[in-house]
């Protein structure tokens, strides 16, 4: 396929410049090339050929494959990092589950024994009003246990 330079940003021949006539080989242009050019006839006198470059087994090479390499070791350090953080996390969700049972376990028997004090209270108040009736003390509504237990005490030594 043969083109007509219109931009010169890509990788053109060295040398080509806009309005040039660039051939390569197939029947499309690369993907760099899209937008940078216009098609010409087959017939058209080129003043250039593309050949793309081709990276030699030189030391480029040995660097690409060293970055490539350190690349794919830091991968393999995150994901090391990642499973352990996973690990964690799943140890953490399991001892989270087990302190969620005992606080559950713990509000019970605060529940239950809040109410045998409760069932206690009200049996000692019963009890104090009973041996105030007893004794003929006229007992105050307002009045707590202990300022029954007061009266009941100074009626008890009379």
């Amino acid at each position: 396929m043969k083109v007509r330079v219109t931009n010169l940003k890509g990788p053109w021949p060295t040398g080509a410049k806009v309005g040039d006539v660039v051939a390569f080989d197939g029947e499309a242009v690369p993907a760099w090339a899209v937008g940078k050019c216009a098609p010409v006839p087959d017939d058209a006198n080129e003043a250039f050929h593309y050949e793309p470059k081709v990276a030699t087994g030189g030391g480029s090479d040995r660097v690409h494959q060293e970055r490539e390499a350190a690349v794919q070791d830091a991968f393999d350090d995150l994901r090391a990092e990642r499973d352990q953080a996973l690990q964690r996390l799943e140890s953490a969700q399991v001892a989270l589950a087990a302190a969620l049972d005992r606080e559950v376990s713990l509000q019970h028997q605060l529940e239950a024994a809040l109410a045998a004090a409760a069932g206690t209270v009200a049996k000692t108040r019963a009890d104090l009003n009973a041996e105030a009736e007893k004794l003929g003390i006229k007992v105050d509504g307002r009045w707590s246990d202990e300022r029954l237990a007061e009266e009941i005490a100074k009626a008890g030594k009379k």
